[in-house]
């Protein structure tokens, strides 16, 4: 991803798990790929959510313990904040659970 050139899209979307200590970089990263006024997706694990609390362990992105290193959908909206975004939408996945991307 660092050969993409800047301002090239007018929509970026991230899917995947990312941890908390590399989130930050990886919005501001995004977010420079966008050409102005471009939209950013975020589809990532929600800690906080209804899948994480009933399915504990067998959720797809506590494997491996990885759930506690994950921002919470607060911290994402604080990130995001602060690189310069407007939040728009932020929407509760439910029971899904697709195969996060291990990081």
């Amino acid at each position: 991803v660092d050969d993409i050139p800047s301002a090239a899209f007018d929509v970026v979307v991230w899917m995947g798990a990312i941890p908390r200590s590399r989130a930050q970089a990886l919005v501001r990263h995004l977010e420079r790929a966008l050409a102005p006024g471009g939209l950013l997706v975020l589809i990532v694990p929600n800690v906080g959510g209804v899948a994480h609390r009933l399915k504990g362990g067998r959720w797809a992105a506590a494997r491996g313990g990885v759930a506690t290193h994950l921002p919470s959908q607060g911290e994402w909206a604080m990130i995001a904040g602060r690189v310069g975004f407007e939040i728009v939408s932020v929407q509760a996945d439910g029971l899904w659970d697709p195969p996060y991307v291990p990081f």
